[in-house]
C-alpha cells in the first residue's frame, strides 16, 4: 500500500538546525516532504503559495517570534498544527504558546531534532483525533438537532422527559392539541397535574410508565382535559431511549389522539341501538295492532248497538278508550322505527307551522307565550300533514314541560344551507333544508341525557308524566323524511332543538284530501273481497263491513282468493288485503287480481307496514291504506274514499 506523504513547513533562521532537521527527516521511517523556512519573507511566501499538514517553527527567527508564526499559520488554516522549537528552556514561554495554540512545545537540542519527526507523527495523530472527535461532537449536535425537529414537527402529540421528570422536548402538536406549552408544562408532573387534576397520583404510571424501564409501555386509554377546559380522548405509548449526555435515562411518550374515533363509534352503537329497537317495535306492533283490532271492532259493535245498562256503555267506552291509547302507543314506535304507514303530499311550510302553533297556543297554557317567527318566502315540504303536526308538538310540549314556572317557547323556521360535512355527518344529502328551531329556557339536560333522549320510553319526567316516546317520534319523522335533529343543551341554561327537512321538489301540489262521501243506494249492491290471515281479524272485519253495507267474500288465503277470482265469483267492486301474510304478500296479492280484473280497487291493511307498501313506510300516491287497529266508522270512511273518489 502506498504511504502518504506528510507535507512540513519547517521555520528556522539557522542553518545547522534546519540541516539537522533535513537529516532527521530523511532518516525517519514515515514519508515527509520537508520545505524550508529561514526569514519571515520566505515563511510568507511559502504559506501563500501551498499548504502544509504541519508547521514546525523556531521560537526566535531574527525579531520575527514563533508565535507570530502560529497565529499566521492558523489564521490561514485553523486546523493544522504547529510545534515550537527553541534553544530557551523557559516555562513561560512553553506555556504562553500552548496557550495561543501551539500543539507541541521542545526544547531544540540536536538529539530532540533527531526525535523531531516522531514527535511530527504524535501530533499528527493527536490532531486527527482531535479532528474525528470534533467532527462526530458536530455529527451528533447536528442529528440532535434533526432529532429534537423532526419530534417538534411530528404530527402526532409526542414528548420526552428525563427520569426526573423534566421534559427535554415536546411536539408543537401537544400544545396545538391541548393549549399546553413547554412552558406550561415543564415537567410530567406538572403534565399529569394539568390534565388530570385530582386523579393525577392514580394515572401518572399509565401515562408515561417508567422513565428507568428497559421495555416499552403502553398506557391506558385515557380522557385529557385541555387548557380551554375541554377534554380529548388520548392513548399514551412509552419507550425508553437510554441516557442523557448528562447519564440521566430519558423516555419518550407518543399520545394517540382516538376523540373523534371514539365519537364516532358511540355513534353507530346509537344508531345500532336505535335501529333493533325500531326493530323490535315493528314486530310487536304487527301482532299487537292484530288484538287491538279485535278489541276495538267487537267494542265499536258493541257500543253501536247502545246497550241499556249505564255500567255497560261506561265499560265500552273504558275498553275504546284504552285501545285507543295503545293503539297511538304503537303507531308512536313505528314512527320512531320509521315503519308506520304515511301518506304525504305537498305542504307549504309557513302556512302549515302558522296553523299548528295556533293550535298549541290554546294547549300549552296561560303562563306559557309562544313566540313564532316563520320566514316568509319559505318553500314547501312533501311530508304527511299529520306528521308535522305531530312532531311541532311533542317539540312544544317537551319544552313547556321543562319551564315549570312558565316561560317562553321560541319557535323559529327558515331556509338553512347544510354543508357536505354536516350532510355526511348526519348521513343526508347536502344542500337546502326547513330549519325549525324550538327553544325553551328551561332545565336543560346534560351529556349523559342529550345521548339518550331519542330512545323510546326514556323520560326524565317522574312516573306517570310521559311515555318517552315523544322525541323518538320526532326522530322518526325526521328521519323517515329525509332529515334529522340537532339538539344544544345545557344544565340550567335551556334547550334549543333544531329539526332540518328537505324542501320539497318537483312534487304536485294538487293532492287533495278527499270528501267522505256516502251513496246509500248503491251500498248494498257492493261486493268486497276480504283477505286477512288471522281468523279472529278476519271475522270481525267481515262482522264491520256487513253491518256498513257491503257484501263480503272471505278469505284467510291469499292464493284462495285467486281462485275465487278465477272461478268467476261475480263481480268484485274492491279488494281489502293485509299487507304481512304467509304464501304472498298483500302487493303481490293485487297484482295477481289485477291480472284478471285490471281495473280492481285496493284497500290495504296493516300493523306493520313495512317495504311491502313503500320504501320506509311511505306510501305511493296510488296506494290506499288503513293502519290497524281501525273501528267501524274508519272503516266505513276509508272504503267509501277508495270507491267514491
Amino acid at each position: 500500500m502506498k504511504q502518504t506523504t506528510t507535507r512540513v513547513l519547517y521555520v528556522d533562521d539557522e542553518v545547522l538546525d534546519r540541516e539537522l532537521m533535513r537529516d532527521a527527516i530523511e532518516h525517519a521511517e514515515q514519508s515527509i516532504e520537508l520545505t524550508l523556512a529561514s526569514s519571515r519573507d520566505e515563511f510568507e511566501r511559502a504559506i501563500a503559495e501551498e499548504t502544509y499538514d504541519l508547521v514546525v517553527t523556531d521560537f526566535n527567527i531574527l525579531g520575527y517570534e514563533g508565535t507570530q508564526v502560529l497565529a499566521q499559520v492558523h489564521e490561514r488554516w485553523p486546523q493544522v498544527p504547529v510545534i515550537i522549537v527553541t534553544g530557551t528552556g523557559s516555562e513561560e514561554i512553553a506555556v504562553d504558546a500552548m496557550k495561543k495554540g501551539a500543539a507541541d512545545y521542545i526544547i531544540k537540542t540536536p538529539a530532540a531534532i533527531e526525535r523531531l519527526p516522531r514527535a511530527i507523527t504524535a501530533v499528527l495523530e493527536t490532531t486527527r483525533l482531535r479532528r474525528e472527535q470534533r467532527a462526530a461532537e458536530m455529527a451528533l449536535r447536528e442529528s440532535e438537532i434533526r432529532f429534537r425537529r423532526a419530534i417538534y414537527e411530528s404530527p402526532v402529540p409526542t414528548m420526552i422527559y428525563a427520569e426526573d421528570g423534566e421534559i427535554v422536548t415536546m411536539s408543537r402538536s401537544w400544545e396545538l392539541n391541548t393549549g399546553y406549552g413547554q412552558r406550561d408544562i415543564p415537567t410530567v408532573g406538572d403534565w399529569v397535574h394539568r390534565a388530570y387534576g385530582p386523579r393525577s397520583d392514580e394515572v401518572f404510571d399509565r401515562v408515561g410508565g417508567n422513565p428507568g424501564a428497559a421495555t416499552p409501555h403502553h398506557g391506558s386509554e385515557l380522557e385529557v382535559r385541555c387548557k380551554d377546559g375541554s377534554t380529548r380522548i388520548w392513548t399514551f405509548s412509552s419507550t425508553p431511549l437510554g441516557a442523557l449526555p448528562d447519564g440521566r435515562s430519558c423516555t419518550m411518550t407518543v399520545a394517540n389522539d382516538v376523540t373523534e374515533q371514539r365519537e364516532l363509534e358511540a355513534k353507530l352503537r346509537q344508531a345500532q341501538k336505535m335501529e333493533a329497537v325500531g326493530r323490535l317495535a315493528g314486530g310487536v306492533a304487527h301482532d299487537f295492532n292484530n288484538m287491538l283490532q279485535v278489541i276495538i271492532g267487537y267494542a265499536s259493535i258493541a257500543q253501536s248497538q247502545e246497550p241499556d245498562s249505564p255500567q255497560i256503555r261506561t265499560a265500552l267506552e273504558m275498553i275504546l278508550n284504552a285501545s285507543s291509547r295503545s293503539a297511538d302507543l304503537t303507531r308512536q314506535l313505528l314512527a320512531f322505527a320509521r315503519m308506520q304507514a304515511v301518506e304525504p303530499r305537498t305542504v307549504d311550510a309557513k302556512a302549515a307551522l302558522d296553523g299548528i302553533v295556533r293550535m298549541l297556543e290554546r294547549v300549552v297554557g296561560e303562563q306559557f307565550s309562544i313566540e313564532c317567527e316563520v320566514a316568509t318566502g319559505i318553500g314547501q315540504l312533501h311530508i304527511d300533514p299529520s306528521q308535522l303536526d305531530s312532531l311541532l308538538a311533542n317539540l312544544v310540549i317537551n319544552a313547556r314541560d321543562a319551564m315549570p314556572d312558565g316561560g317562553v317557547i321560541a319557535i323559529e323556521a327558515r331556509s338553512e344551507t347544510l354543508p357536505q360535512r354536516m350532510a355526511a355527518e348526519h348521513d343526508v344529502d347536502a344542500g337546502d333544508f326547513c330549519m325549525i328551531t324550538v327553544s325553551d329556557t328551561g332545565t336543560g339536560m346534560d351529556q349523559h341525557t342529550i345521548e339518550h333522549i331519542f330512545e323510546p320510553f326514556y323520560t326524565t319526567k317522574e312516573l306517570g308524566l310521559g311515555t318517552g316516546l315523544g322525541l323518538s317520534t320526532v326522530y322518526g319523522v325526521a328521519t323517515q323524511n329525509g332529515g334529522f335533529v340537532a339538539v344544544e343543551s345545557e344544565v340550567d341554561k335551556g334547550t334549543t332543538m333544531r329539526v332540518y327537512l328537505p324542501w320539497c321538489e318537483g312534487r304536485d301540489s294538487n293532492e287533495e284530501t278527499r270528501a267522505d262521501r256516502v251513496r246509500d243506494d248503491a251500498r248494498n249492491e257492493r261486493v268486497v273481497l276480504l283477505v286477512e290471515d288471522d281468523p279472529e281479524v278476519l271475522e270481525i272485519t267481515s262482522h264491520m263491513m256487513r253491518r256498513i253495507g257491503f257484501q263480503v267474500v272471505a278469505t284467510g288465503e291469499p292464493q284462495h282468493a285467486v281462485e275465487l277470482m278465477n272461478d268467476g265469483i261475480g263481480a268484485i267492486d274492491l279488494v281489502v288485503t293485509d299487507v304481512i301474510m304467509p304464501q304472498m304478500n298483500g302487493h303481490e296479492l293485487v297484482c295477481a287480481l289485477r291480472e284478471i280484473d285490471p281495473n280492481l280497487p285496493a284497500l290495504y291493511t296493516s300493523g306493520y307496514p313495512a317495504d311491502a307498501i313503500g320504501p320506509k313506510g311511505i306510501l305511493d300516491a296510488d296506494v290506499h291504506f288503513l293502519p290497524k287497529p281501525f273501528d267501524q266508522e274508519r272503516l266505513a270512511a276509508k272504503i267509501r274514499e277508495v270507491l267514491e273518489p
